[in-house]
């Protein structure tokens, strides 16, 4: 694109390199005979378009092109595309307009609801189109639409809780362009917008900071100690907040589980274990139960930390409490869509440190995170349409923190491949095993880390990883020193292999 305030939108994929395949070539309603091409037939040839660049977008109904009845109590309105599942966590509009994007369309857009799942639409894209391309044949236009330039400006619309929406545009003067790959991953991205993001993560972040120290006040100065040296933090009080934050990522996951891992079919939602225990509770010992049931298939990194902390000798009625609150915090944030893209986790964790300047525990920004990652990916020599080829790229983060990079450079990985015609459910677990190496001081980081990449797809299972949590020992200075040697003891003394020990990676995000 010509500009690249939004990292998404950076470096288009090539019309060339994904086909339309032939089973959805739209229908241009015979206009090749020399009428000018309508916008109807070109919204639905760009929508049929958009269908192949994301695996999950060639579901039924997850695009939908010049329909009424898609939008609730609003049965006559015919939005031009509406992206409604898969990838996007909350629905997006998408309006088209000869020459200039179409913004006035796509600002009635924003607060509207999707009647096939009632979310709110969050996000619009205005989409200008070239004029002359209305003189092209009509089976010529189908079979260029992902090379044509398209103009674009972004509308996104906050909605506190009792508040009035503001709405947001980007640019915000005149328009970016690119190509309908940039279009996907702008709707990708705007379907979280980040200002939503920011408000809903100092939300949850005061809400576990309360949590987390009332649940302090009411354990044992032993108890304290023990969280503390398990959590590997100095401050008690910050150890029981972090703590809270790794049961509330481990309780979002075992939902996640719970309703999309093939095996996990015994693994129970926080709503039937509310269900099962009959007083609305979700108590230590439940909690302990499913977990372990994951730890019988993987997610060690992700489980065992939260499942070391929840062994701990702490009244049991407060820890009911706090797992409870957690758990309305966790469905809290699946109503609100925020989806799997987003590093939820990575913008909470540094909002309960209190002693981040103390720990140099500094963490690379959202924007930043996407500016290197994409960067890195964007050089790699791959036949992105080549399954094998896809499958070989290793990558790695040596102080990972919460896994910003790996976890975007995971996406724009998976993102090219499915753009190409492949499928990222496939390519989820060769990279979980054998592609990403992700190694951290701070076990709290590393958790984090594997969480936020495991639930990028929950449905696939995955036999091992590299995500781990060093010591710094013997004079050593951390993630950094681990390169010289072959063994690292990660957070609970088992053996795992460092980078050293691996496949040259073919690239390193530093």
């Amino acid at each position: 694109m010509n500009s690249s305030p939004q990292p998404a939108a950076r470096s288009p994929q090539p019309a060339a390199r994904s086909p339309q395949p032939a089973a959805i070539q739209p229908s241009l309603g015979g206009l090749g005979g020399g009428g000018l091409l309508g916008e109807p037939q070109f919204n639905d040839a760009l929508a049929a378009h958009l269908r192949t660049l994301r695996q999950a977008w060639r579901e039924d109904g997850a695009i939908v092109s010049e329909r009424t009845g898609v939008l609730l109590g609003r049965k006559s309105d015919r939005p031009d595309i509406l992206v409604v599942g898969g990838a996007a966590a909350n629905p997006v509009a998408v309006e088209t307009e000869w020459n200039d994007p179409a913004e006035a369309d796509a600002r009635k857009r924003l607060g509207q609801r999707a009647a096939a799942n009632g979310l709110l639409v969050r996000a619009a894209v205005a989409v200008g189109v070239d004029d002359s391309i209305r003189e092209l044949p009509a089976a010529q236009v189908a079979g260029r639409i992902g090379e044509l330039e398209l103009r674009f400006r972004v509308l996104t619309a906050d909605f506190p809780d009792g508040g009035e929406p503001s709405v947001s545009v980007w640019p915000a003067d005149g328009h970016v362009a690119g190509t309908a790959d940039d279009l996907a991953a702008l709707c990708e991205y705007a379907a979280a917008p980040q200002e939503v993001v920011e408000r809903r993560a100092k939300a949850v972040a005061d809400e576990v900071r309360a949590i987390g120290n009332g649940l302090h006040r009411r354990l044992t100065p032993k108890a304290r100690r023990e969280v503390a040296q398990r959590s590997g933090q100095k401050k008690t009080e910050q150890a029981v907040r972090m703590a809270c934050c790794i049961w509330l990522t481990a309780l979002r996951l075992q939902d996640e589980l719970a309703l999309r891992s093939e095996a996990l079919t015994d693994l129970l939602s926080l709503r039937r274990v509310r269900e099962e225990l009959g007083n609305g509770l979700v108590t230590a010992a439940a909690t302990r139960r499913e977990w372990a049931k994951v730890l019988e298939v993987n997610y060690g990194a992700i489980f065992e930390s939260a499942q070391s902390l929840l062994g701990i000798d702490m009244p049991p009625d407060a820890v009911a409490e706090a797992l409870t609150a957690l758990a309305e915090i966790a469905d809290s944030i699946a109503a609100e869509r925020l989806g799997a893209r987003i590093d939820f986790a990575g913008e909470l964790f540094p909002l309960l440190l209190d002693d981040r300047e103390e720990t140099a525990a500094h963490y690379t920004l959202p924007v930043t995170a996407e500016l290197l990652a994409g960067l890195a990916v964007d050089r790699l020599p791959v036949d992105w349409a080549d399954a094998d080829a896809a499958r070989a790229v290793r990558f790695a983060d040596m102080a990972c923190g919460t896994g910003s990079l790996l976890r975007i450079a995971y996406w724009n990985i998976r993102r090219k491949h499915e753009s190409a015609g492949g499928s990222g459910t496939d390519l989820h677990r060769t990279l979980m095993e054998d592609g990403i190496t992700g190694i951290d001081i701070n076990p709290l980081a590393a958790h984090m880390t594997a969480a936020g990449l495991s639930i990028a797809d929950t449905g696939v299972h995955y036999d091992r990883s590299s995500i781990v949590a060093s010591r710094l020992d013997r004079g050593g200075i951390g993630s950094l020193h681990l390169l010289g040697n072959n063994q690292i003891a990660d957070m609970f003394g088992q053996q795992s292999r460092s980078a050293a020990a691996r496949d040259r990676a073919n690239v390193s995000v530093p």
